[in-house]
């Protein structure tokens, strides 16, 4: 949580990592939308089968 937003996104990238932005969420996303959530998870977890 450091850093711009830009800054964030970039060391992501060069990480290789994959980001999803839940807007309207804060720190604890997992319990203001735990549906969106679960479902952001269930999504990523799935393309590790493929």
């Amino acid at each position: 949580m450091v850093g711009t937003l830009a800054q964030r996104y970039r060391a992501a990238r060069r990480a290789g990592a994959r980001t999803v932005t839940l807007h309207g969420l804060g720190h604890w996303w997992m319990t203001q939308d735990p549906g969106r959530g679960a479902r952001v998870l269930t999504d990523f977890w799935g393309s590790l089968d493929r």
